[in-house]
């Protein structure tokens, strides 16, 4: 059952907080990234303007010496050797004087000249670096800049130079992404790694319980079974002795009813303590379903309830365990007959999903499972019947799981409750030690 798996896969592990430690984790790594990028972006930037601040001071000092300061040839010389010494990087140099205009360049070969400093703003494309270098800052030369005749150096910069500043910047948020995606994955393997583990502890456990239970509960229902049986036949035979006006008949008729109700509960003790063998066979759901409901008419007309059984296709043909699935259906519409009000309805629906899967649904007009946990119900010894013995959906869920179905309880939408039961159309999967042991019972 689905519902019971998601409960007990869940028993002491955290997975709430380690999902939150994990979430705190990956963004902590978002985080990261981010500053990461955005700094290394930065420092593109950076590196670029440090870069043309070096060259415009290796040119501003190689025109700078007294004599030289105001020699228009001696700074052309010095940005013509600048240039070709950087010409991999370095673009191209102006040189302007103190109003604007321009005293020398190089650079441009081929290309038009800008007029002024603006001009060659507009000109600069977008993987162009364009830096401007004023004779009067705090980086110039030490004597007086009036004397120079040159009042700003602009450079111009390839930026993919700075490119792998950039590069650096994506692998880091792509190395960021893996370790997230890697850490994910594992944490989620990990997560459904021990869930499992400890859902089959728990399964483990409780099939532990079950078959400790099922052992004392053969062993009481074989030691109660003759006594009760001689109690009954000679109770039997003392009213068929005694008048029928005789005054302990009543009495009599009542020791026989329980009588018979502890052999019922005794064949339900002996059908959850025995674990019958899968015979498989082809056979039709629908058919099974009615004939079903043939078998508990007599039941059905006693407190004037109807079952009717609809099916989504005339024929549903599953390979399955037909006395194990028949035995599941006679449970499970006498539970909703015997919750349902003189006379209610109640509906057994079938239709086969996806081709690979039959579902059938058992639908009551009673007071539902209230607030019990429908996974409660599946225990055994627990119902909500005051006569109810509380094994038979514990049979039920035996039967369906060994053939690898499911089965759940819900309430209905309105009124009532509904059981469903899924089970596979195809072969079943059985257990490897169930398949040696028909193997060798087949030897034999």
């Amino acid at each position: 059952m689905g519902t019971a798996n998601r409960k007990q896969s869940n028993i002491g592990f955290p997975t709430r907080v380690v999902l939150f430690l994990i979430s705190s984790i990956s963004l902590a790594l978002i985080m990261s990234a981010g500053h990461s990028f955005i700094t290394l972006k930065g420092l593109r930037t950076e590196y670029l303007e440090n870069r043309a601040r070096d060259l415009a001071r290796t040119i501003s000092q190689a025109g700078g010496g007294r004599g030289r300061r105001s020699n228009q040839l001696l700074w052309e010389q010095a940005i013509d050797r600048v240039y070709e010494e950087h010409r991999e990087s370095l673009l191209f140099v102006v040189l302007f004087d103190r109003e604007g205009n321009i005293l020398g360049q190089a650079g441009f070969e081929g290309a038009v000249v800008p007029a002024d400093l603006d001009a060659l703003k507009n000109q600069i494309s977008s993987g162009e670096y364009l830096y401007v270098h004023e004779m009067s800052g705090g980086g110039g030369p030490r004597w007086d800049t009036n004397r120079f005749i040159v009042g700003r150096i602009a450079l111009g910069l390839n930026a993919a130079e700075a490119d792998f500043l950039v590069r650096q910047a994506y692998v880091h948020v792509i190395v960021s992404g893996i370790a997230l995606l890697a850490l994910w994955s594992l944490s989620l393997y990990l997560i459904h790694t021990v869930r499992r583990f400890l859902h089959l502890k728990v399964r483990e456990e409780s099939e532990r319980h079950l078959t400790a239970l099922g052992r004392m509960s053969a062993t009481l229902a074989h030691e109660i079974r003759n006594p009760l049986g001689a109690m009954k036949g000679l109770t039997q035979v003392a009213r068929e002795e005694l008048p029928p006006e005789h005054s302990t008949q009543a009495m009599l008729k009542t020791v026989v009813e329980e009588a018979k109700r502890l052999e019922s509960l005794v064949t339900d003790l002996l059908s959850f303590a025995r674990t019958r063998e899968l015979q498989l066979s082809q056979f039709d759901l629908v058919s099974l379903a009615k004939e079903v409901v043939a078998l508990i008419r007599q039941e059905t007309e006693k407190t004037d309830v109807t079952v009717s059984v609809s099916s989504s296709e005339e024929r549903i043909t599953v390979s399955s365990d037909r006395d194990g699935l028949k035995q599941v259906l006679l449970n499970i519409i006498r539970n909703a007959v015997e919750a349902s009000p003189k006379g209610g309805p109640v509906t057994v629906d079938l239709h086969a999903r996806s081709g690979r899967k039959a579902v059938i649904t058992v639908k009551d007009q009673g007071s539902g499972i209230g607030d019990t946990d429908p996974e409660e119900l599946f225990q055994p010894f627990k119902t909500t019947k005051v006569r109810g013995s509380g094994l038979g959906l514990s049979v039920c869920l035996q039967i369906v799981t060994r053939f690898g179905g499911r089965i759940s309880l819900t309430n209905n939408t309105d009124v009532g409750a509904n059981c469903t039961v899924e089970i596979p159309r195809g072969k079943i999967a059985l257990p490897k030690s169930e398949v040696q042991s028909l193997l060798k019972e087949e030897s034999r």
